[in-house]
């Protein structure tokens, strides 16, 4: 069993090594990366050898380590084929917490080649001893656990002896991407078992309002105020677009022309690579639980962000999204951020795309009908759109797919395939952009183009996202342009945090010290936006990565590995060339740790809340959201409720869902309430019925309270 660990640890290590950028001699690093795993797998095996020969019922022992190495060592090789990293604890507690995610993820990430390399492997392991113990029977030779323990021994010592040599006297690999190969992952599951985390110091967020009750008054009464359009694109990262000069870049002709005509951030990144995070990062200016805790889901956390602001002023709100509305509590989340309406995948019902995505051009129809639903209440509107299938596994839609062959583009590859997905990105955003014009509302709207992340393919050992800490990962293209928004490159450094306060200062809402103080976030558009301010950013693994960038230099901290090293952007664009921290890093490494450590928290509880919205339903107590039309019967529930509640915004800023069979009233703080299905703005006129449930379909008209709900289907 443990020499069968050590191969497929050996095959999960090739594979790996094969899509590294600039390897000169890649058998040569394999070598180094796979002799630290055979010293440990030969090692123990020569101990548990030496113990069966002394011990007759030694196996009572020696098999359950052997099957427990053994199952570390097939995870960890699963674990480095789908994201390009080596296992540690953190990150199996997290596989088993989210396991039906992991079997999808799994399902899509094995193709049949690196199926056939695994089996391949497998068979050799298993089919290589009892090849040699049939030829020992055959020549009559015996083979007893306590009478061949110590031949054995001498034999998986030598082979340990062997690796360990290798791992003391061959040099290691200067680049991070190489080393991290070189992790063994007993020793790393081992390491990070006992290691002690951040506690944090995270107890929400102070003070929950950035506006208060009579700014956002004083805005809701002056003149006309123009709409906001926020598209966030799925996993699109910034060297992949054509607002770079690489030259295997997409074709993205509609974000160049919209960075030509606004404000542009070249060099805008993640504070954490994560959706969730990031969406939170963008529309709240504040930054996140910066661990894999999605606390900003939970009922008891108090936030006013800036959908919570202009709905409370008046305007329309609605998130769309192309993926699963199911996944990750969306529909807690929209609302939470302040949205009044949320149509996903179950809603609108584009071409699936793998476990998660689906076609993004789908999202414009819908968009264009939520347009001419609100058109008769003459309010303002705020519209996000979310994309999805350019995350992994980069299926193509048909659209896509016809796309690229009458543009005769390559769709072999994952890379090959995400490129063409970034072109169906800007295909929408081209939708999106005549939807307007059709309706008038181009020159009224402020647009905003966004990347929640990058996308690695393990050209620096990372693949995908989560834990990326690399330009791949984290910098992403971020566009503005609208009434308002001058036509100009911002210089310096930017994060996604800087959305908020830039749309705040562009429709003219000017928040007291106390709310200006709250952001996280800078003005892109002031005159002194200090892009030369070190900007932070951790992993989704809290014990993975933390880091900062400032002016061309990146600072990355390493926790589970206690290293740290920086980067100059400059001379090193692709992060090859790893160098020791000088002491001003050092001293803002440890300004970094502090920042961070009050925006963890290693005992926040998440509290799932009653949320109700459109035809969606997530019950208090539960975590799953389900509807009606949910792709899995687990969230789907039988019977529609009788009516859909609409949102409602308390005197805290917070969004919480107004509950049915309520008596409706003007709440008396001014901050919004509905009427018989009416909505009352704060200039006290009534629109037309909640576009909630006007959209809602069918499903949605009949939408469940929590008395009438129906079971799960």
């Amino acid at each position: 069993m443990l020499i069968a660990s050590a191969i497929a640890t050996l095959v999960g290590k090739a594979l790996a090594v094969r899509s590294l950028e600039g390897v000169r001699s890649p058998l040569l690093l394999l070598g180094w990366a796979f002799s630290a795993d055979l010293a440990m797998y030969c090692g123990v095996a020569a101990l548990l050898a030496m113990l069966e020969m002394r011990t007759r019922r030694a196996w009572l022992v020696t098999f359950p380590l052997a099957l427990g190495g053994a199952i570390t060592a097939t995870l960890n090789t699963g674990y480095l084929i789908i994201t390009g990293e080596q296992g540690s604890w953190e990150a199996f507690v997290q596989l088993f917490a989210r396991i039906g995610d992991v079997v999808d993820i799994t399902g899509e990430g094995v193709d049949r080649e690196v199926g056939l390399v695994i089996a391949g492997g497998a068979a050799a392991g298993i089919a290589l001893p009892l090849l040699l113990r049939w030829l020992m029977r055959r020549r009559r030779l015996s083979f007893e656990r306590g009478v061949h323990g110590h031949a054995r021994a001498v034999c998986a010592a030598w082979l340990a002896i062997a690796g360990l040599v290798v791992v003391v006297a061959a040099p290691r690999p200067r680049t991070a991407m190489a080393r991290n190969l070189g992790k063994t992952a007993l020793l790393s599951i081992a390491r990070t078992l006992v290691m002690s985390l951040d506690r944090g110091s995270f107890a929400g967020y102070k003070p929950s309002r950035l506006a208060s009750s009579a700014i956002i008054s004083r805005f809701a009464d002056g003149a006309e105020h123009p709409n906001v359009v926020v598209v966030v694109l799925e996993s699109t990262r910034f060297d992949r677009t054509s607002l770079s000069d690489h030259p295997g870049a997409a074709d993205t002709p509609t974000l160049v022309q919209l960075a030509e005509e606004g404000l542009s951030a070249p060099r805008a990144r993640a504070v954490l690579p994560h959706t969730t995070k990031s969406l939170f990062s963008i529309l709240c200016g504040r930054y996140p639980l910066m661990q894999k805790k999605v606390a900003e889901v939970s009922a008891d956390l108090k936030v006013q962000c800036l959908p919570s602001i202009l709905a409370e002023a008046g305007y329309e709100t609605a998130f769309f999204q192309s993926s699963w509305g199911t996944f990750e509590w969306r529909p807690r989340l929209v609302q939470r951020l302040g949205f009044g309406l949320f149509r996903a995948w179950e809603d609108i019902r584009g071409q699936e795309l793998g476990y998660l995505a689906s076609d993004d051009e789908s999202l414009a129809a819908p968009f264009g009908k939520w347009l001419d639903e609100i058109r008769a209440s003459k309010q303002p509107f705020m519209a996000t759109l979310l994309t999805s299938a350019p995350h992994h596994p980069y299926r193509l839609s048909r659209r896509a797919e016809k796309a690229a062959h009458e543009g005769g583009l390559p769709i072999e590859t994952d890379e090959q395939r995400y490129l063409r997905l970034l072109e169906a990105e800007d295909r929408l955003l081209e939708a999106l952009l005549k939807a307007l014009e059709r309706r008038r509302l181009r020159d009224k709207t402020i647009v905003v183009v966004v990347g929640d992340h990058g996308e690695g393919f393990g050209e620096k050992g990372v693949k995908q996202h989560d834990n990326n800490f690399y330009e791949e990962g984290l910098r992403v293209p971020l566009v503005i342009v609208g009434p308002g928004v001058p036509q100009r490159e911002v210089e310096g450094n930017a994060t996604l945090l800087d959305v908020t306060p830039t749309l705040l200062a562009l429709l003219g809402i000017e928040l007291d010290a106390k709310g200006a103080a709250a952001l996280d976030g800078h003005n892109l558009l002031a005159e002194d936006f200090p892009g030369d301010l070190p900007r932070y950013f951790s992993c989704w693994f809290e014990m993975r990565c933390r880091g900062f960038v400032v002016g061309e230099t990146k600072v990355v901290y390493e926790p589970q590995a206690d290293e740290a090293w920086y980067y100059d952007l400059a001379d090193d664009p692709g992060e090859a060339n790893p160098l020791a921290l000088t002491k001003a890093l050092e001293s803002e490494l440890l300004r970094l740790q502090d920042r961070l450590q009050r925006a963890r928290a290693r005992k926040y509880s998440v509290v799932f809340g009653d949320t109700y919205i459109g035809p969606w339903r997530c019950a208090a107590g539960e975590s799953e959201c389900r509807h009606p039309n949910a792709k899995k019967e687990r969230y789907r529930y039988e019977r529609a409720p009788e009516a859909a509640p609409s949102a409602a915004i308390v005197d805290d800023g917070v969004v919480r869902p107004k509950l049915p069979r309520l008596t409706p009233k003007t709440d008396p703080q001014g901050e919004g309430a509905s009427a018989g299905g009416r909505r009352i703005d704060r200039r006290g006129r009534k629109s037309e019925a909640d576009p909630s449930a006007a959209l809602a379909g069918e499903a949605g008209a009949k939408a469940a309270t929590p008395a009438a709900a129906g079971s799960e289907g």
